[in-house]
């Protein structure tokens, strides 16, 4: 079975910018100037991350320093240090999450208080103390009061971090020192600790909103050609995905650029001066149940040419990957279960039902087809993935509902893009 690089982070590692894989341990060293592909790099002594329709908080992390790149491939995971020849080592996380990296190494949190935890056997006592992995293995412990729920990494290695509120207690920052030594209060003042990073190049796959808004104080935008980028899809042109960016005055906010990156959502981001780089998922309409393909562009920031550096399914990445595991014995039950199920759906205005399963493990899915009274002369197609990449069982959720949700909020395509007489939706 073909694997195709699918970049869902770009990271800065010294001079150069890794488009790393958003499921496979695999990432490709960029010449981020030139533009080319220097080498894949594959790092499969790492587990693989859970079985799970939230990957923003269940998957990778990964966040580039002149060393190399910190990965995470899930919270409470081991944490691997990688260079372009591979796995450099892993260390045990102690239950903590990869929050940020620096020149001192990788820092380590527990998940703020109300976050549900990935599993309260690896925790140790609810502490909340940090961890500093350095880049030779060594470890320090950084004692802190209470958990900390923002991570800004400083120019010199420090990172600082805003504990969790009490009622009792003001907003309280900590430097802490890339030595690993005692953490200092920081003096209250808007300029006192570094502005976050960009949400979209900070090596998180974020949870939050698709859609483009201009830069502001939370999310300042990506640096790049004297501009302050935004990016995202035009939330003018929903349902469907149309991606932009947006470059604006530092000071001002003012808007003085906007271009065009065609259909899709934008994944991740990165800057290198004078070229920021985007990675695009050429998705037409938001699908749970399929992940496109990733697309790298490039803006030049000083003529706005956009140009495509890296296509989509382009980057072969199949002998990297993981081992598949042997087939789970009850896969072909597990399927006709599934298939079953979903052909028993009831939408309002669904008619001639049928659920039929296409392809092979790992790759069963479960084609819906079915005509709806908005769609005379058509037959609308659904197909829904029954497996993961790995070929884990990943029930689909909530179809029906997702079916009326759609369809309520118009989301479904128009029949003029129907083919065949059939509509994919």
């Amino acid at each position: 079975m073909q694997r195709f690089l699918r970049p869902g982070f770009l990271a800065p590692v010294g001079g150069r910018l890794w488009a790393v894989d958003e499921f496979w341990p695999v990432a490709a060293v960029l010449d981020p100037h030139g533009g080319g592909i220097e080498r894949l790099v594959s790092y499969r002594e790492l587990p693989p991350p859970p079985v799970t329709d939230s990957r923003w908080f269940w998957g990778w992390r990964a966040l580039g320093t002149e060393v190399g790149l910190w990965v995470q491939p899930y919270p409470a995971g081991p944490i691997g240090l990688i260079n372009e020849r591979g796995l450099v080592h892993a260390s045990y996380s102690a239950g903590t999450r990869l929050q940020a990296a620096t020149t001192a190494g990788a820092w380590c949190a527990p998940h703020p208080s109300g976050e549900d935890r990935p599993d309260p056997g690896h925790w140790r006592d609810n502490t909340a103390n940090m961890m500093l992995i350095r880049s030779d293995a060594s470890r320090v412990t950084v004692p802190l009061p209470r958990r900390a729920r923002q991570f800004r990494p400083g120019a010199d290695g420090e990172v600082y971090v805003l504990l969790d509120e009490r009622p009792d207690l003001a907003e309280t920052w900590m430097r802490l020192p890339a030595d690993g030594s005692q953490p200092q209060p920081v003096p209250t003042g808007e300029h006192s600790v570094p502005e976050p990073p960009a949400l979209r190049a900070n090596g998180f796959l974020g949870g939050g909103t698709p859609w483009h808004s201009p830069p502001f104080r939370n999310n300042p935008g990506i640096l790049a050609g004297g501009l302050r980028w935004a990016l995202g899809a035009d939330w003018r042109r929903s349902p469907e995905r149309w991606a932009i960016a947006t470059g604006h005055e530092p000071g001002s906010n003012t808007e003085q650029r906007r271009l065009q990156l065609g259909q899709g959502s934008v994944i991740n981001a990165a800057s290198a001066d004078p070229y920021l780089w985007v990675a695009v998922r050429r998705q037409r309409r938001n699908n749970q149940y399929a992940r496109g393909p990733i697309e790298l562009v490039r803006i030049d920031t000083r003529t706005d040419q956009v140009e495509t550096m890296v296509p989509a399914a382009s980057v072969d990445i199949t002998e990297r990957c993981w081992a598949l595991p042997a087939k789970p014995v009850d896969a072909d039950s597990y399927v006709e279960y599934q298939r079953h199920d979903l052909a028993n759906l009831d939408v309002e205005g669904m008619g001639e039902l049928r659920a039929e399963l296409i392809r092979n493990w790992p790759e069963t899915r479960v084609q819906i087809s079915f005509t709806h009274t908005d769609y005379p002369g058509l037959r609308l197609h659904k197909v829904v993935a029954l497996f993961d990449e790995f070929g884990r069982q990943q029930p689909p959720p909530h179809v029906a509902v997702d079916l009326m949700a759609s369809y309520a909020s118009g989301h479904w395509p128009p029949a003029g893009d129907a083919v065949d007489g059939i509509l994919q939706i």
